[in-house]
């Protein structure tokens, strides 16, 4: 069985730039590029919104997250800078910025630039990390944003290297950290202690993402790496075993995997790549196989569902579907094009590709 997608618009969003992040929003789709630019999209009409021309990044924004209202939005870029935006109506504005290094953490400067950064599903305080691997907490409140909260400790000898990705589950207790030497760092956040590792990839991970929680797939994180693969975790009971479970490994990209998310139910997985393909993965399949796949001329850097209500257990039940109607999802590219595709429904046969 098979998933069929059309390409619903293409928007030149970066000419002669790249699209490095997408969220999408009940508000709209908000765009990272490496031109330093936040941007937000229409996705009914693939048209530019109106958003804040000033931006305090100098360099490519580098992370991008948003609060579980989807009304705040944080993004950090290479130069160090984060930065706070929310919406003024249709208009995408920005809030407050910082500079974290000299900022204050328990009585000592943190010392590194954001490489990485995850705004909290509540919008009040955001995780950076950077050189080192030790993540700390931060105000997001506009009056105080940037202030340090706390640090979060690290299990001494579970390796060097620094902060690549930052994310937190969908209510906020758990922040995981991928590294540039591969391995994931979990945190309980209310506790502020390392609780488990993952060490599954020997290359850095680019990609982070806690399913939604579902009846079904819940507490499951996703874990994209240079090594072309994405491994799937069942953290279920992760804080009395600190072992997360592997169920699975998604093997098809030849080339880094820059992004992985998983729809409203958590069944479909999406996984983009540098070698330019998106592919969707059925976690209900067995073995699990890819549904879909779709080519575009450069690498693909980011790649966002479009927001959905949860479905109830009746639906879950009586649904003989891959995908619900409406499970639209949108990329960036290095080309600088942000694309969206809409689901067409659902074939037997051979893989699509529009």
């Amino acid at each position: 069985m098979s998933l069929q997608y059309l390409e619903e618009f293409q928007l030149d969003l970066a000419p002669g730039a790249s699209v490095w992040q997408a969220q999408w929003l009940p508000r709209g789709i908000v765009a990272g590029t490496s031109e330093g630019r936040v941007d937000a999209v229409d996705p009914q009409q693939g048209t530019p919104m109106s958003s804040d021309v000033s931006t305090p990044h100098t360099l490519g924004v580098v992370a991008l997250s948003a609060s579980a209202d989807g009304e705040r939005v944080l993004s950090s870029s290479i130069d160090g800078q984060v930065a706070l935006w929310h919406w003024d109506g249709a208009r995408l504005a920005l809030g407050a910025s910082a500079e974290l290094s000299a900022a204050e953490v328990e009585g000592t400067a943190y010392g590194t630039q954001a490489y990485a950064s995850a705004l909290h599903p509540n919008g009040d305080v955001f995780a950076a990390g950077g050189d080192g691997l030790a993540p700390a907490l931060f105000s997001a409140a506009p009056s105080t944003f940037g202030h340090g909260v706390a640090r979060l400790s690290v299990d001494e000898g579970d390796g060097d290297g620094f902060a690549m990705k930052l994310a937190f589950n969908h209510d906020g207790t758990l922040l995981a950290l991928g590294t540039s030497s591969g391995m994931v760092l979990l945190f309980d956040v209310e506790t502020r202690a390392q609780i488990a590792l993952v060490c599954d990839h020997a290359q850095p991970v680019r990609a982070l993402y806690f399913s939604a929680p579902t009846s079904t797939f819940s507490d499951h994180l996703f874990v994209g790496s240079d090594d072309r693969t994405t491994t799937v975790h069942d953290l279920q009971n992760v804080r009395a075993t600190r072992v997360p479970s592997t169920i699975t490994a998604l093997q098809g990209h030849h080339g880094w995997v820059l992004d992985v998310q998983s729809s409203g139910d958590g069944r479909i997985v999406a996984t983009c790549a540098s070698d330019g393909l998106v592919q969707l993965w059925d976690l209900a399949a067995s073995p699990v196989v890819s549904v879909a796949t779709f080519s575009q001329p450069a690498p693909v850097w980011a790649l966002a569902w479009k927001p959905q209500a949860p479905k109830t257990a009746e639906q879950d039940a009586v649904s003989t579907q891959l995908l619900a109607p409406g499970s639209d999802f949108v990329t960036g590219g290095e080309d600088g094009t942000v694309r969206r595709y809409r689901n067409a429904g659902t074939t037997t046969g051979a893989q699509v590709d529009p």
